[in-house]
C-alpha cells in the first residue's frame, strides 16, 4: 500500500522500528492484519524551511484561484439569472443568491458550496462589482442583486 504524503515537497518518515511493523513482517500471510495508520506528527522544526515555504505558497495560490473561480461563477450565474428575469436576493429567503447558485450545474461542476458562494458574494460587494437595487412597488421594500457597470 502506498503511503500518502501530506505535502509533495516533504519526504515522509517511514515507521520501520516499531513492534507492530516487526510483528507484521514475521507473521504468516493468513494472520497478517492491515496496519493501523496514524497521522504523522511533525514538528515544524523538523521540516526544512524551504519545503514549508513552497507548500504555503502552493496552498495560498490554490486558495486564491478557488476564490477567483467562485467570484467568476457567481457573476456568470447572476448575469444568467438577470437575463431570465429571476431576481436573487442578499437576504436569507427562497431567492437567496448563494443557495440558488449552489444548486446550479455550473456551481456543482466547480464544486462550489453555499458557504463558498456566500464568501464570494461578500467579496464582490466589497469590491463594488455588485450592488443591491430596489424594484417593485415603492411601498414594498424589495431589493435584488445587480451587477455594476
Amino acid at each position: 500500500m502506498a503511503q500518502r504524503r501530506a505535502c509533495p515537497h516533504v519526504p515522509q518518515k517511514r515507521e520501520t522500528g516499531s513492534w507492530r511493523a516487526a510483528r507484521q513482517r514475521f507473521a504468516p500471510a493468513h494472520v497478517q492484519e492491515e496496519p493501523v495508520r496514524r497521522g504523522v506528527r511533525r514538528h515544524r522544526a523538523q521540516i526544512p524551511k524551504r519545503h514549508v515555504l513552497a507548500c504555503s505558497r502552493l496552498a495560498s495560490l490554490d486558495k486564491l484561484t478557488q476564490e477567483r473561480k467562485a467570484e467568476d461563477v457567481f457573476l456568470d450565474l447572476l448575469g444568467r439569472f438577470t437575463r431570465e428575469n429571476r431576481f436573487v436576493s442578499v437576504k436569507s429567503s427562497s431567492n437567496y443568491a448563494p443557495a440558488l447558485f449552489a444548486r446550479e450545474d455550473e456551481a456543482k461542476r466547480h464544486a462550489l458550496s453555499k458557504k463558498v458562494l456566500e464568501a464570494a458574494m461578500r467579496r464582490l460587494f466589497q469590491a463594488k462589482k455588485i450592488r443591491n437595487e430596489p424594484y417593485g412597488k415603492p411601498s414594498r421594500n424589495s431589493f435584488h442583486i445587480v451587477r455594476t457597470v
